[in-house]
Formats: structure tokens, sequence, C-alpha cells
């Protein structure tokens, strides 16, 4: 940079006041050419890599300067005075008194203009010992969006005391704030004085050179923030003329490029949305980034002054379609309350009376957070949210607010944000004639599903508002026990008593259409889709299981009939869809796989001495394990040739104990049994391919549950001796018991949370007690959470951040895993059923209803926060 003697000359607007480019007299012409010839040598977006005093022939220290004709400027200091006065400047830029901004500029103001540009670029020591000059001292401070920082307060003493010459100056302060920008996404962003000095330079760059356009718009695609860039061009003032460059523009309209730079205005303010806050009859708000067509050149009612005029624009749309700044209608709302006036609409004067607090509510965020609302702004509100004073509402439009004034890289912290505000609030109330034997959420979560004993199974879609529509009613002619979505969640199978099952599709249109009515001479025990929503599989008491799938043109036709001797009570594919297993009970288990000619063959039959409780597939596909009354358990593996045998039984018989249940771990390498012998045994595999028994655990009393949790490591048991035990793997071979986790009544249940490092228990005595495992291997007990009666389950959401409880005393109560906050839904009698939806967001809660003519029941879904 060189800011020499030769820049001392130029002059901020020719004599009679009109920019090169226009017709200037004579007396303009030298300073303009000057300039020029200046700029020519080096545009200020070339020196961006360079320090003060490089490339333009000068030394590196800025001293013994020439002049255009290479003659020694007259004014310039020696070098020992220039060395001098920056060690000084130096000084008073590091140290820490609160006017040294003003000392610095009394201080240039000694010298005379030339002297001043000279001392800028002079080499002087700063406190560490550093080689730096006073220009180069006052860029390095940190940047900061206040206004008033230290950086900001020197750099405008440092314009001020520059005068006419200010125009290199602004080039270096730009290219610096740019240079930073780009260097590291922690830095703030472009503050309002830092959008003055863009301003300012610009109208400098217009004001002095007849085509500016190609340099104003280099730099404006260096910034990424498109509102900033509208502010800089469209609305920020000059730092030292009381106008904007929009407004400069404008007063030069014979100006050379005055035409390209009014596009270029025009362009900025189309491409940058405004963020309006619109409110409904219903005296709802929702903020969202609204296209600007319909402001462009409109204005505030109250203010009249034009909203693309405006900084940090907030624009209040009325229900009535009117547009304000939200602070203007909030202050007109105002004050017609204190004057006791109905507060209507400044334009046509429609009752506004219900937007009232809610609007100051959120002006008053507005005002609280003043400045740059960024995620932290938002972190902060959340964190310090006054309930009595700030509505949920309020303070989800600010943070929604905050999300569109900031960068769009922020916005997934922005929604992980949004989910921590919990509201819980009932969106739709389903209601059955009968009991509710089932309730589930599509895996998209925009869906319900319920299967009731009053014939029906009903769809409810979630809603582009946020409500829940019932969207389609399937009826059968008995009870219907069965209803799920496809994976794809276009599609729903019912099942009933009738003898049928019915799958249904959702058309393009949104409308639901029956596909294929599936029919069996008995009640349909089991229906489910394949993982690829390409089959079906229904199994009955008439003894045969029947797989459907879905031909090219949508259609759906049966694939085979599985036969069995008595009625088939389980049926499941495996995860892959490529085998199916079915259980009757007289005691057999038949493996049905797929052939490679596309035909379905039964692989193998498991023979049992007893009823089948348990007839499931691996995770991985490879393994079938049944569990039997007669005490045995069978594990069923697939060998590399395709066929299938058994590997290992094991057996509760020494203990005459029937097996109620049977489980694999998520990983399948293990398997538990839960005997009614009180005891629950855990099988292995060993790397040779073996099972081996790893652990017995033992209760006093029966076995409520037993569960693996998700990472396979452990297990937890629930039992009627008031007690859960948590089991950990600790070498291949070894399980051992890590803690005994006691009630005051029967553990009704035990679980972990997705993590793998929480377990929950809950019991009849009405409590659920919260464990976490620690590092050194142990659990620690943690929260209890009561209810007046006792506690049917307790489960964690999907996110694991909630643990739900519910139970006989009417209520399911969804508390923090970490943190005391809890929230309650209410129902007239017992829950005993609950879910979460897989994105945690809603909660499916089921209750009989008190009536006088029968069963009815009834299914609320909560929503715990939105999700814009």
């Amino acid at each position: 940079m060189s800011i020499g003697k030769d820049s001392g000359a130029a002059t901020t607007c020719p004599e009679d006041g009109q920019p090169s480019g226009n017709k200037p007299n004579a007396g303009s012409n030298d300073a303009t050419n000057q300039h020029h010839q200046q700029e020519k040598r080096e545009a200020p977006e070339n020196r961006e890599n360079k320090s003060p005093g490089e490339g333009n022939g000068s030394s590196g220290d800025g001293n013994n300067r020439k002049d255009d004709n290479g003659e020694q400027s007259k004014n310039n200091a020696s070098t020992q005075d220039l060395e001098l006065l920056a060690n000084q400047l130096l000084a008073i830029i590091e140290s820490d008194e609160p006017n040294a901004a003003f000392k610095f500029r009394e201080m240039l103001e000694k010298l005379d203009m030339p002297q001043r540009l000279q001392v800028l670029e002079t080499k002087g020591t700063n406190i560490s010992g550093n080689t730096v000059t006073p220009l180069e001292a006052i860029l390095a401070l940190p940047r900061s969006s206040h206004e008033h920082s230290t950086r900001n307060r020197f750099i405008g003493q440092l314009i001020e005391a520059a005068g006419n010459n200010r125009q290199i100056i602004l080039s270096e302060i730009v290219l610096d704030i740019i240079h930073k920008l780009n260097q590291s996404d922690q830095q703030p962003q472009i503050g309002d004085f830092e959008k003055c000095c863009f301003t300012d330079y610009f109208i400098q760059l217009f004001l002095l050179h007849s085509n500016p356009v190609e340099r104003i718009r280099n730099l404006l695609e260096k910034i990424s923030d498109l509102a900033i860039k509208n502010e800089i061009i469209n609305n920020a003032q000059s730092l030292t003329l009381p106008t904007s460059f929009l407004d400069t523009l404008k007063q030069f309209n014979q100006h050379s490029s005055f035409h390209e730079l009014m596009c270029l205005s025009n362009e900025l303010r189309i491409q940058n949305n405004y963020i309006a806050v619109n409110s409904f009859d219903d005296n709802a708000l929702r903020v969202d980034k609204e296209e600007p067509a319909d402001i462009i050149d409109a204005e505030c009612t109250v203010c009249q002054e034009q909203f693309v005029r405006s900084s940090n624009m907030v624009i209040v749309k009325t229900p009535c379609n009117h547009l304000y700044h939200a602070g203007c209608l909030n202050q007109w709302l105002k004050k017609r309350k204190h004057d006791c006036s109905i507060r209507n609409c400044p334009s046509c004067r429609t009752e506004l009376n219900a937007l009232t607090k809610n609007l100051s509510e959120f002006n008053e965020l507005l005002r609280k957070y003043d400045g740059c609302h960024s995620l932290a702004i938002a972190e902060r509100a959340v964190e310090e949210w006054n309930k009595a004073k700030t509505s949920y509402e309020t303070l989800y439009h600010f943070v929604q607010f905050c999300r569109h004034s900031s960068r769009a890289s922020d916005d997934s912290q922005f929604v992980k944000l949004l989910r921590r505000i919990l509201h819980p609030v009932t969106k739709a109330k389903i209601y059955h004639k009968g009991e509710a034997n089932s309730a589930t959420f599509s895996a998209n979560n925009h869906r319900v599903v319920t299967a009731s004993d009053d014939g029906t199974a009903k769809i409810y879609v979630y809603q582009s508002d946020g409500s829940w529509k019932e969207e389609l009613t399937v009826r059968h002619d008995g009870p219907v026990k069965l209803a799920s979505f496809s994976a794809d969640s276009r599609r729903v199978l019912t099942g009933s008593d009738d003898g049928t099952a019915k799958i249904y599709v959702q058309k393009e249109d949104g409308s639901w259409q029956e596909e294929i009515t599936i029919r069996h001479d008995g009640p349909i025990n089991s229906a489910s889709f394949s993982t690829d929503s390409s089959r079906a599989l229904t199994a009955s008491d008439d003894g045969t299981a029947k797989i459907h799938v879905q031909k090219e043109g949508g259609s759906w036709e049966e694939e085979v009939t599985i036969n069995h001797d008595g009625l088939i009570h389980l049926a499941s594919f495996s995860a892959d869809g490529s085998h199916v297993v079915t259980a009757d009970k007289d005691n057999l288990v038949k493996i049905t796989g797929k052939s490679a000619n596309g035909s379905w063959q039964v692989k193998l039959i498991v023979h049992h001495e007893g009823s089948v409780n348990s007839a499931i597939f691996s995770p991985d596909n490879r393994y079938v394990l049944t569990a039997s009354n007669d005490g045995m358990a069978k594990i069923i593996g697939q060998k590399d040739d395709k066929l299938w045998e058994e590997e290992f039984t094991m057996g509760h018989i020494s203990t005459d104990g029937p097996i109620a249940s049977a489980a694999f771990s998520p990983d399948s390498r293990h398997v538990l049994t839960v005997g009614k012998d009180n005891l629950v045994k855990i099988v292995g595999k060993w790397a040779d391919g073996s099972w081996l028994e790893k652990a017995i655990i033992s209760h006093s009393d029966g076995i409520n549950t037993a569960t693996f949790s998700p990472d396979s490591r452990h297990v937890v048991t629930a039992s009627y001796d008031k007690e859960a035990k948590i089991y950990g793997e600790k070498t291949d071979v070894l399980w051992e018991e890590e803690i005994t986790i006691h009630h005051n009544h029967w553990v009704s249940s035990a679980t972990f949370s997705p993590d793998s490092q929480h377990a929950v228990t809950s019991s009849y005595d009405g409590t659920a007690k919260i464990h976490s495992h620690k590092n050194d291997g142990s659990w620690e007990e943690g929260r209890t959470i009561r209810h007046t009666g006792w506690v049917a389950s307790a489960i964690f959401s999907a996110d694991g951040r909630f643990v739900m409880t519910f139970g006989v005393d009417g209520t399911a109560k969804i508390n923090y895993l970490k943190g005391a906050i809890q929230f309650t839904i209410r129902h007239p009698f017992a829950i005993p059923s609950a879910s979460f939806s897989a994105d945690s967001r809603f909660v499916l809660t089921q209750s009989l209803l008190p009536v006088s003519d029968g069963p009815a029941s009834i299914v609320k879904i909560t929503e715990l926060w939105k999700n814009d």
C-alpha cells in the first residue's frame, strides 16, 4: 500500500459536485485524472496480500517516498522521526485506555496530511517486539459485529483523520474484512459499522471513477450473505456522509455506470428475501422468509419508511394482509391500548386485539437480544426462557427468526435447538367404540394407524399446518386385531377375526384405495409386510400362512400357501425377506425359503413336544430360534449350501421349566431364554461356530421380561421377586452380574436406552428407576419417577432424550433423561400402551373410556415440539 503525497491530492468529489463520467468542469479534471493514475498503478483488490508499503516503488518501511516525477517529497519527515511517531501510535493502539482511539486521532491531526499517510505505513516496534505499521496493528485487532469495539473505534478515527484520502485506507479495511471472513468460519458476520465502511468505500469508487461496476461486483462476490450485500448497497449509511450508496447513486443519474449499478441494486433487493412474521385469524404466528417482490417500493404505513431501506428488517403481515415493521406495529397497538381504543390495523382498521400480546412478547425478545441474531443468541434465549413472561410460541418464533437471519451452515444446529423447546400439545384424539388393540406410527412419522375390536382400523395423517386428521377408516366384519404400515409408509395391512386381511395403498392424489382382500377360513393371527414392502405374510387359525407378492402393475397375487395341521399363531419374515418362519399349536415350526427358480419351498420342519412360544429369525438372517413349553429352545442355522439344520439345543428341563420366550442379541452372537423356572439363560457363539451356555440369571419368582442392550453387551431382567438384574459380558465366555435393582413390588418392565448407557425399570410400587453405566463398569442410580398407581412400563425415545412411564393412574409421564423437566399426558383410565414416533417428536397413548354400553377406547397423538 502507498498512501503518500500523490494520493493526498485526491478529493472526495469534483468541485461542481459531479462524479467523473458526467461533464465535470475544468477545475475537477486534475484531481480526477490524478486519482485515476493512482488507481491504475494499483487497484485495491490487487493489493489484498501485500503489506503496507509494498508494490509502489517505496521501501517496506514507507519512508523516503518519491512523487510521480521521482523527486523526494518536501513534506517527508526523516526516517527517525517517522519511526518515533509510529512507535508512539503503536503504544496508543495497544493501550487499554478507554479514550485511546481519540488520542490516536489527536496525534495524527498534529501532522500534515502527507505525514499522516507516511506514518501509518511506517514500521515501528510493538510491545511484543514485532515490527508492524500502525495501520497493520489496527487491522490486527479482533473483528467484532459491535459498533463500538476497540478495532472499530480506531478505524472510525483513522478514517476521520484521513479526510479526503480515505478511499485507499477504506480499500485496505474492506479487503482485510473479506480476507478474515474467508479465512475462518469462526469470524463474526459483517456488522453495521463494517457495512458502513463498505458503503463509504463504494461511494468513493462511484464518485471518483467512471466505471466502478466490475470492482464493486468483485468485492460483493466475496461476501456470501445476500442480506449483508443488500444492506451495503441499498441501506447502510456512509461513515462520513449522511447518505446511503443507493441515495448517492440516484443523485447522479447521468453517471456512465448509473444503469448498471441500479440493476445491481435491484438484483440484491430481489435476491434478499425478507423475514416476515405472518399472523392469522386464529392468533397463530409463523416466521418465514418471503419473496421480496411485494415489498419493492412499498413502505410501512406507520413510519412511512420503505421496507427495503430498513435495517435488520422484520416485517409483520397481519391477518388482513397488510405489512408493517414489527416494532412500528407493536408501538401502534400499544398506543391504541393505552388510549383505550380498539387495537386495529393502521391501514384498514381490522381488529387486531388478539395479535397484541404475541407481537409485544416477540418485539421484547428482539429488543432484549438486539444485534446479531445468531445461533448463539438463539441458544441464549432458550437457556434464559422465562415462561411467565414469554410464551412457548413466541420463543419458538424468535428462534426461527434467528435461524432465518443466520447463515445456512447453522441450520442443522437450529433444528436441534428447536427440538429442545418442548411444549407438549394433544394434536388428535382417535375414538373407537371397542377396545383398541394396537396403535402404530408409520416409518416416516406422518401417519398413525389404530386397530380396534369395533371392526375398524383408522388412519390419521399429519397436515402441513401441524394438525392431524382422519384420512381413512378400514372396515371389517369382526374385531381388527392387527394393523401396520409398510416400510415405505405407503400401504397399510390389517388383519381381522373375520378371516380377512386387507391391503390399502395411498395413491398419488392422496386418496386411499383397497388393493386386495386376503381371505382365510379362520381369524387372522399374524399379518406383516416384508422389509422391502413387496410381500405380505398372513397366518390364520385355519392352519395356513399365505405369502402375497406385488406385481409390476401394482396388483397383488398369492405366491404360496404354507400348510400346518394346527392353527398358526406365529409367522414372520426374515430381515432380508428370503425366508419365513411359521409355528402352530401342534408344536411344529416350519422354515420356508425362496428357491433359485423363484418358488417357495419348506426348508426344515422343527419338532417340539409342547406349544411353541417363540419362533424368530436372527437379525443377520442366518439363524432361527424356537422356544417351547417342552422346556427346550433350539437354534437352527443356515449352512453355506443354503440348507438349514439344528445347531444347538438349550433346556430348562432339569428345573421343569417351560420356556416362555427367547430372543437374539442385536449382533446375532447371543440368545437368551426366559423360563418359567425363574431362570434366564444366555448362550453365545464361539469363534469356531459352536454355541455355549455362558450365564444363568436366577430370580426367586417369575420373570416378566429379559432384554439385550442395543450394543449386545448387557442383559436386563425384570421379575415378580421385586428385583431387576443387569448382567454384562466380561470376556468371550463370561457374563457377570453388575447390579441388582430393588423395588418394593413386582418389577413390570426393564429396558435399555438406545446408546446402552442407561436402563429404566418400572414397578407395581408406582415408581420407575433410571440407572446409568459409569466408566468403571458400575451402575449408578439416578432419577426415580413416581406415579400414584403401578407403572405398566417404561420406555426410552429413539433419540435417547426422553423416558416415558405409564400405568394404571391414567398418566403417561415424559421425562428428560438428563434434567428435571417432566410433562404429563392424562387419560381417564389406565394407560396399557404408549409409544414414541421414530423421530421422538410424537407420542401415542391409549386408554379405555368410561361408557355405559360396553368398552370404548381413545388413542391420543401428542406432539412434543414443533419441527417446521
